[in-house]
């Protein structure tokens, strides 16, 4: 049992605080999408069934959450970064754009969990 939670605290304390950090008021969209990425770098080098199993799960969250693309090329745009929108995504002008910037409370978390709570 102790190794089982060595490993989980070696290992995933990462996304437990990469939540919180979400959960923070006027986070910016930049930020909130570098955390998420942050965090999925991190699991992407851990080894092992049960981290094979999350990052399964994370790519799953990833899928259906389709608006998640689009949040991270609106955050490449209000970085300075290049990123192509497209399909309906052309439809945001450049005044649309600006509304994301500063991402509400959970903004991001909601937009992983999703309505029926995915993660």
């Amino acid at each position: 049992m102790s190794r089982n939670l060595a490993y989980i605290k070696a290992n995933f304390c990462g996304i437990s605080k990469s939540i919180i950090r979400l959960e923070t008021m006027g986070i910016q969209l930049c930020g909130a999408i570098n955390i998420v990425k942050q965090t999925e770098s991190e699991l992407s080098r851990v080894q092992g069934e049960v981290a094979n199993k999350v990052k399964a799960k994370l790519q799953s969250v990833f899928e259906q959450n389709p608006g998640y693309t689009t949040l991270c090329k609106v955050s490449d745009i209000l970085c300075g970064n290049e990123a192509e929108l497209s399909g309906n995504e052309q439809g945001l002008s450049a005044n649309d754009l600006t509304l994301f910037k500063y991402w509400s409370e959970l903004g991001v978390v909601h937009c992983l969990l999703g309505k029926e709570g995915v993660w």
